[in-house]
């Protein structure tokens, strides 16, 4: 499977606020995509990302 995901902020505190995320902040944010990610995303899978991957911590 092919997947293609985009502007996922890891480690922007901001995007919690501009986009009302609901986390208290990006520790918990990106613990949660992290999740998902693994979740559903296997070895034989193939991600394209497109966008910004992570903000300077």
């Amino acid at each position: 499977m092919r997947y293609f995901i985009a502007d996922t902020h890891f480690n922007h505190e901001n995007i919690i606020k501009y986009c009302n995320r609901p986390f208290k902040n990006a520790k918990e944010m990106n613990e949660y995509i992290i999740n998902k990610w693994n979740s559903v995303i296997t070895q034989k899978n193939i991600v394209y990302q497109i966008g910004i991957k992570i903000i300077k911590m």
